[in-house]
């Protein structure tokens, strides 16, 4: 999985990249709730290990304002903390907490937890065997079909961008539902799924939110360039 450490304490942070590294998983790190909020905007993870208590906010601060944004509604998060009252365990559980790590960290409860959330993490892709064998291609046509999708959602984005600027929902919809078709015949799951929820849900919310399910659909597309070994967009946080 792609997890994402937050805690303002580098010998946590540290300790966790390096038990959950070992486990095969990808690690990033924030040391507060502001710098994981910047990476969310064009980063996609499938979990968030986090703090309760960091200087700029809570753990509970942090998991309302990822519960607000459509890029992160659904991610999973567990909180690493010493602090666990009743309280506490109550909202969080309301806010779909999917654990929590206590202090002093033990190596196996942490795997035991992270591998408990990864059980219920979909993958992303559809397995590439499966895709290949249902379109009848190889896996460098795999491999290079998945760059053209990457491309294909890159440019079309910004067309997206300029059709919410100028209330073209038409135009908006009819592009969205071809994008969505062409990521269903890759097996682009995760990225089919972002692009019919924006496709249904951006026509109806408030002017300035829209923006965020933009951000959402370049988050997916970027975590599948990752996947095919394509360089990073530089534009993928302008939408």
């Amino acid at each position: 999985m792609k997890i994402l450490s937050v805690d303002d304490d580098q010998t946590t942070r540290s300790l966790l990249k390096m038990i959950l590294k070992g486990a095969g998983h990808q690690v990033e790190e924030a040391a507060s709730a502001s710098a994981a909020h910047a990476l969310l905007e064009t980063a996609k993870f499938d979990l968030i290990v986090a703090d309760m208590h960091m200087p700029d906010a809570t753990g509970l601060e942090m998991l309302r304002e990822l519960r607000k944004d459509p890029r992160t509604a659904k991610t999973h998060v567990i909180f690493c903390t010493a602090d666990a009252t009743r309280n506490t365990v109550v909202e969080a559980a309301n806010l779909g907490v999917s654990a929590y790590i206590l202090k002093p960290i033990n190596s196996k409860d942490v795997l035991e937890k992270v591998a408990l959330v990864a059980k219920a993490v979909p993958p992303f892709l559809e397995a590439s065997e499966r895709v290949i064998d249902r379109l009848g291609i190889g896996v460098k046509g795999y491999r290079e079909m998945l760059r053209m999708l990457v491309e294909s959602y890159r440019q079309h984005i910004e067309q997206l961008s300029s059709c919410l600027q100028d209330d073209k929902m038409a135009q908006f919809d009819r592009t969205a539902r071809s994008l969505s078709g062409a990521a269903a015949n890759l097996g682009a799951s995760a990225l089919k799924d972002a692009t019919d929820e924006a496709c249904a849900t951006v026509p109806s919310v408030p002017e300035e939110q829209r923006a965020r399910y933009l951000r959402n659909l370049s988050a997916e597309v970027e975590r599948i360039a990752e996947f095919a070994g394509m360089e990073g967009n530089a534009h993928s946080h302008a939408a």
